[in-house]
């Protein structure tokens, strides 16, 4: 009889769930009162939606085929993002076309209001893709990590309130 093994794989699949919502509970209370503005940088990787794609790919080129890339017009409206890798795959045999022509929506997860708290940060991270600060439509940042990390560090030396 092997019903314990089916109990064990169900109480083991219990405590990782609980442990990751602890953890999580954990980093929201670290960020109470912190929002995305005290932990955003204005350095964003980013391509103006009218720039031909060969000149985006080599304005990229620093970043891995992988990395996300923001795709803004040049008054800074978010346009939506666009892998590098994707910028490489586009037909060279249209040299006129847009970056705006490859770019995809980004994903309402990605996307964060300068004066949203940092503790609904936490839980949309997870959801992958760079995190993107709109303000009024247009891009004004992103969620710089590093300043997450130190926010969460200041609220654990200063311990509970």
């Amino acid at each position: 009889n092997l019903s314990w093994l089916w109990e064990a794989v169900i109480g083991w699949f219990l405590w990782t769930a609980a442990n990751h919502s602890i953890r999580l509970a954990r980093l929201r209370d670290a960020v109470e009162g912190v929002t995305v503005r005290d932990i955003m940088t204005d350095r964003v990787p980013a391509v103006r939606a009218d720039q031909d794609v060969r000149v985006a790919l080599a304005q990229t080129s620093v970043y891995e085929d992988d990395a996300q890339i923001a795709v803004i017009e040049p008054d800074g409206t978010l346009v939506g993002v666009v892998r590098r890798g994707t910028l490489a795959e586009t037909p060279r045999d249209d040299p006129s076309r847009q970056a705006r022509s490859v770019a995809d929506a980004a994903d309402e997860d990605q996307v964060f209001a300068p004066d949203m708290p940092a503790e609904d940060v936490v839980a949309r991270l997870a959801a992958g893709g760079i995190p993107l600060v709109v303000d009024g439509g247009r891009l004004v940042g992103t969620i710089d990590p590093r300043a997450l990390v130190a926010a969460i560090r200041r609220a654990e030396e200063q311990g509970p309130a």
